[in-house]
Formats: C-alpha cells, structure tokens, sequence
C-alpha cells in the first residue's frame, strides 16, 4: 500500500509538471537567445553559484519609480510556491536530462523551440512598424526552416548584423503607450505585469505549439521546451537568489527594470 502511494504520488507531480509547463513554457518575457546548432552548444554553468549570467539578463537595481504592487501578499506566495517548484521539480528533472542528452543535441532543440516563437516575434515587429527587424525576422526563419532543417540549426548564430533584440506583445503594446500596470507572479511563469500578460495571452494565439493535437502532445512538447530551456541556465536563479537579502524584491525590481529598459527600444 506505501508504494502504491507513492506511485500515485509520483504520478500526480508529473501531471502537475505537464500542466503547469504548458503555461510557463508558452511564452517568455525574457526570450531566450538563439543558439548555434555546433558541439560547443550554447554555454553552461559549471556548477559556480557566483556565475553572473543571471545578473547580466536581470540587473539587480531598483527600478527608477516605485514598483506598482497592490497584489504582494498575493504574489509573494506565487514566488514561494515557484521557488518550491524549481528546487524540488524542475531542477532535479533538468539535471538528470542534461547529464543524459548531450549538448549538441539539447542545442538543436533550443533552436527548434526558438524558430518555432517566429510568428510572435515577427507580427510584434509588425505591429511596431519594425520594417528591418521584420524583414530580417522573415529571413532567417525560411533559411532556418529549410537549410537549418526544421530550425534545429541556426545558421545565423554569431552574426551581430542579423541578431535583434527580443520582442513579444507585450513590448509592442509598451510601444503604443500602454502602461505596465501591476506587478504580477504566475506560478510556473514567474514575473509579469498586467500589460505583459496581455501580451503572453496574444503570443500564444500564435504559437504554432498552441495548435498541436491532441492536447496532450501539445503540453508534452511545451514541458520539454521548458525543460530544455533549463537545462542550460541551471544556477542563473541561484545566483540572483543568494545576492539578494529579498529575493522575492530583487526580482521583482529587476523584471520591472529590465522591461521598462526593452520598452525603451
């Protein structure tokens, strides 16, 4: 009977696993980079918990206004049950998967998931007027597609002339003045604001992945993006977390910066 129990326990954490990817991998507000499809791969931590990858992503400064958070009692329990989520789940699952599936591999399927984000990334360069970065967007995803072999090689990695900053909707909407609104914390998502929520909710009307069936396939194949995803920035959230006395403020403040910075462009 206890090892029926746990079985169904273990059981139950992969289904939470399954469900709640599906949202947090949809859409980043921090998109990833894309990566070139090569055995070196993208770079790893080694394990340093002083690595400052993170805070070259995340500044950890206080925004220039005070942070607009009427929902903290809310959201401060949102941080803590992601804070639980990845010390428990996400961060064990991706560390066997990463000391199993080797770099080049894993690389590979960062470029696919990334080249798979092309709609939104293109229409938010639309929308904002964007001619260059559109044009340029449009381009590496058909030479991507075809002789990146389905984007899992990324033939423009390293090439500064054709890589463009990250957009999504909710910058495009920053770029018609809309205000970031409050300060929200999704579980498994992380930080957003109202005006970034918004815009996730519109990138995943254009995620190709959004329309995969059965629905089942398509929450598989976001819980692998995320775990993928992961898999290279293991000890980036360590590192903010432990030069922080408030992690749940240093975040907070960090993401509200460094969007009000993106809007900026």
């Amino acid at each position: 009977m206890r090892h029926r129990g746990v079985n169904t326990a273990l059981r139950l954490a992969l289904l939470l696993v399954i469900a709640l990817a599906a949202v947090g991998c949809a859409h980043r507000a921090v998109a990833p980079a894309p990566v070139a499809l090569s055995a070196a791969g993208p770079a790893e931590p080694a394990g340093d918990p002083a690595s400052t990858a993170a805070e070259d992503e995340f500044a950890l400064e206080t925004p220039a206004k005070p942070a607009y958070d009427p929902l903290i009692g809310l959201n401060r329990v949102m941080f803590a049950f992601n804070d639980t989520f990845y010390f428990w789940l996400l961060k064990p699952v991706t560390k066997t998967y990463r000391s199993v599936v080797p770099r080049l591999a894993r690389t590979g399927v960062e470029n696919f998931f990334d080249n798979l984000r092309f709609p939104v990334r293109f229409v938010s360069d639309v929308v904002q007027l964007k001619g260059r970065a559109a044009t340029i967007e449009l381009g590496k995803f058909m030479i991507n597609s075809t002789w990146g072999v389905l984007g899992f090689g990324n033939w423009f990695a390293g090439k500064e002339e054709m890589t463009l900053p990250s957009t999504d909707l909710g910058l495009a909407l920053a770029h018609y003045g809309v205000g970031p609104g409050p300060y929200i914390v999704w579980p498994v998502l992380g930080p957003y604001t109202l005006r970034d929520t918004a815009g996730w909710a519109g990138g995943l009307t254009l995620d190709p992945v959004s329309y995969v069936n059965p629905l089942l396939l398509s929450l598989s194949g976001r819980t692998y993006s995320l775990v993928n995803y992961t898999s290279f920035r293991i000890g980036d959230y360590e590192t903010i977390k432990q030069a922080s006395i408030d992690p749940y403020l240093a975040m907070r403040d960090a993401y509200l910066q460094y969007r009000a910075e993106k809007a900026k462009k």
